[in-house]
């Protein structure tokens, strides 16, 4: 997962949204897979309102099957008041 740095206590704001499928999605991402989970987000009332929240100015998503097959998704929201910098430990 990446990490913020860079931000110290200028942040404002911080919501993340992070869902996995199951086992069954070994093809690649064309088989809805991943509208799953972002249908999955809307349908929750606190991930969707990360989504639609006017509150960050920076946003991250990454996405990653591991070897059962299951995908995972993580968006990350910040409001923050720096210059940001992402790494990936």
């Amino acid at each position: 997962a990446n990490q913020v740095t860079g931000c110290s206590h200028n942040w404002g704001w911080i919501g993340e949204n992070i869902g996995q499928t199951g086992n069954n999605c070994t093809a690649p991402l064309t088989d809805g897979c991943s509208q799953r989970l972002f249908n999955g987000f809307v349908a929750s009332p606190p991930h969707y309102a990360n989504i639609l929240s006017y509150q960050p100015n920076y946003v991250g998503v990454g996405a990653y099957r591991d070897n059962t097959g299951k995908l995972w998704i993580t968006q990350d929201f910040i409001s923050c008041y720096c210059s940001l910098q992402l790494y990936a430990p």
